[in-house]
């Protein structure tokens, strides 16, 4: 489990500094449907995968994550980079889904 609570106010501006750019799809708040997902994906924005999809992660549920795995991506970034971006959305994917909440 993460060692705090990341809100979505934190978590943003995280990847900023890690230079990943988020792309949000909200489709369980545009469509009402309890089945889908509202979704953040991180998309890296360094020379030798820069666009590529890192990994996403839900804003409505707890532990629903992803990281992708493609060949050599992981290789081609600082591993203490690589680290830093996975501790960011491992803290943030097991947030408390009432905490992680888009805040007004």
């Amino acid at each position: 489990m993460p060692e705090k609570n990341i809100s979505l106010e934190e978590f943003l501006p995280g990847l900023n500094e890690l230079q990943v750019i988020p792309h949000l799809r909200l489709r369980r708040s545009q469509s009402g449907n309890p089945d889908e997902h509202d979704l953040i994906f991180l998309v890296c924005t360094q020379e030798v995968k820069k666009g590529g999809h890192i990994g996403r992660t839900c804003l409505c549920c707890t532990g629903n994550s992803s990281i992708n795995d493609y060949p050599c991506f992981k290789e081609s970034m600082i591993k203490d980079h690589y680290d830093a971006i996975v501790c960011l959305l491992f803290s943030f994917t097991y947030t408390e889904v009432k905490y992680k909440a888009i805040n007004e």
